[in-house]
């Protein structure tokens, strides 16, 4: 069997309520050479049942469970088992526009240097209706500096990685979880990134994020605070020859 270009990691807890409707958004995609690699992080609802149908409509998924150990070790584990050269994460409650893949894929294709290519994401409730977003005018600055200053990618659903230059960098980081810290491994992620070579910006709406009072950074605004200003510290350690006045501002962003 051939290898997909592109490998759909979808983390997954405790989601039967919203997997439905994300897994439909990635059946709807105009680019279909995918696989999609849905790991189930010891849910305790009825994932199984809600999934099911998927599993036996469509080749391209496969389900694996494993026992909870979060956000950042289910998608690193999604990575492990991929075979594709590209690795597109997206949370089990968020959705793509048809032309997301199609899009970034083929940013990614005119940009070889490109470590990631990611497009701009709106707000949605429970119920996938929008809610107030403010919309980049202007196109905001994607090289190391604009990412760490400002995280313009948003959402830990908006970007397709190359598997290779997520293997440089480890992953996401398992250790901000044992800390206590989830909430900004996304982050860490793209400043990573950005210091190999500048990332490609699609400068179209194409990801629905969902934001709910159950949300990792909605429901403990507190830790997501926490988890920043640790990563903020891990960078300054691992890039000791950026700018301090960079972090300076990412402290007054965030």
């Amino acid at each position: 069997m051939n290898a997909p270009r592109v490998s759909v990691v979808v983390p997954c807890y405790n989601a039967a309520w919203s997997i439905g409707r994300t897994l439909k958004s990635l059946q709807a995609q105009r680019f279909t050479d995918f696989e999609v690699l849905i790991i189930n992080d010891g849910s305790r609802d009825q994932l199984h049942d809600a999934i099911a149908p998927f599993l036996a409509a469509d080749t391209r998924m496969r389900l694996i469970d494993q026992a909870n150990c979060g956000l950042a070790g289910a998608r690193n584990r999604g990575i492990a088992e991929a075979r594709a050269p590209l690795v597109a994460p997206i949370d089990s409650d968020d959705l793509w526009h048809p032309d997301f893949l199609a899009a970034t894929v083929a940013a990614l294709d005119a940009a070889p240097d490109a470590p990631f290519a990611y497009a701009y994401s709106l707000r949605m409730d429970v119920d996938d209706r929008l809610l107030p977003t403010m919309e980049h005018r202007v196109a905001p600055r994607h090289d190391l500096f604009g990412l760490i200053s400002f995280n313009s990618v948003g959402s830990g659903s908006a970007a397709v990685y190359r598997a290779d230059a997520l293997a440089k960098v480890g992953g996401y980081d398992e250790a901000l979880g044992a800390r206590g810290l989830q909430g900004a491994e996304d982050w860490k992620v793209v400043v990573q990134l950005a210091a190999q070579s500048m990332p490609v910006l699609v400068p179209r709406y194409l990801v629905g994020y969902r934001f709910v009072v159950t949300g990792m950074s909605q429901s403990n605004p507190a830790r997501q605070l926490d988890a920043i200003l640790a990563v903020i510290d891990d960078l300054k350690r691992d890039m000791p020859r950026v700018p301090r006045r960079w972090f300076a501002d990412a402290r007054t962003v965030m």
